[in-house]
């Protein structure tokens, strides 16, 4: 009969230690060239005691996920509904057709209510403008001073020859234009100078042929041409007088008297007034509710930046 003892010793007569020591220190002990096995078992008892003393460690080497609840997890975020407004917002904004609608729109107002470019078409305001400049119009500035540069629309006492009657689609687009800022503010608009103020009396000419205002002269620097005045020999009080010529006229509340500064082929307020004899119902003006804006800087051609 074997003594429990017995079972602890090796066939030298020697204790076996082995089944003692942890499975690391087994396989240190064990001969050279002799590897002892491990078991999985005996490995995972030695994973949990070195989580037990490093546990941080352990956390940090946690196991991958697995493709399935990998792919369940996604399923499950893709399902779930968006915020209902903020994200459908967002989502409107980062279009291609929203923020095209809010550019037009954004260019729109600037052009209806702060500032608009111009075609000049023709050379009544030479040598200041030429025909074909493009012209910057401050839309917020509409109570002229003495000599500023004005774009208003002509009213029917500027008898503008009509024009032939246009196909409804062209007609419809100058609507759309007018009404969104993209085209001309009227039907007739014109750019003049201004050179008579509500209230005053202006009047053509004194001894040296300049106009006046309330009895007093003006300087007119930017005058591109005029007509031919020589004192004592073409003059206001000659036969024939001079064509700078025109009576003195009070200038009606919210109007305002406008002349070309290439005078003598400009149409402007006293193209009908200039004629011995002209009778007031001759004067043409600008009202101040057609008044379009200030003409500011000349945009085009870039040869001719300029202000105004």
């Amino acid at each position: 009969m074997t003594r429990p003892s017995d079972r602890s010793r090796s066939d030298t007569g020697q204790p076996d230690t082995a089944i003692l020591l942890p499975v690391r220190q087994r396989a240190l002990s064990a001969p050279p060239g002799r590897l002892e096995p491990v078991t999985s078992q005996s490995a995972n008892a030695d994973e949990t005691a070195e989580a037990a003393q490093h546990p941080r460690r352990a956390a940090r080497q946690a196991r991958p996920m697995s493709p399935a609840t990998s792919t369940r997890r996604a399923q499950a975020t893709s399902e779930r509904p968006p915020a209902p407004d903020e994200t459908r917002w967002q989502r409107i904004r980062r279009s291609f057709w929203f923020q095209t609608l809010v550019t037009f729109a954004v260019m729109g107002l600037i052009l209806s209510f702060i500032a608009k470019p111009y075609y000049v078409p023709s050379g009544s305001m030479e040598e200041t403008l030429m025909p074909g400049d493009r012209v910057l119009v401050n839309r917020l500035d509409t109570t002229p001073d003495r000599g500023e540069v004005f774009v208003f629309d002509a009213d029917e006492s500027w008898q503008i020859l009509e024009e032939p009657p246009r196909d409804a689609l062209i007609e419809l687009m100058r609507w759309i234009g007018r009404v969104s800022g993209f085209g001309p503010s009227g039907e007739h608009t014109m750019i003049k100078r201004v050179i008579g103020l509500p209230g005053e009396t202006v009047e053509c000419c004194d001894a040296d042929g300049s106009i006046l205002i309330d009895d007093k002269p003006i300087e007119e620097p930017y005058l591109g041409s005029n007509f031919d005045f020589t004192a004592g020999t073409l003059d206001c009080d000659t036969q024939p007088r001079s064509q700078r010529c025109f009576s003195a006229i009070v200038v009606p509340d919210n109007s305002y008297l406008v002349l070309g500064d290439n005078r003598a082929v400009s149409s402007d307020s006293a193209r009908y007034c200039r004629a011995s004899g002209a009778t007031p119902s001759c004067w043409r003006w600008a009202s101040k509710e057609s008044l379009v804006g200030k003409a500011v800087v000349v945009l085009w051609p870039i040869s001719r930046w300029s202000g105004l």
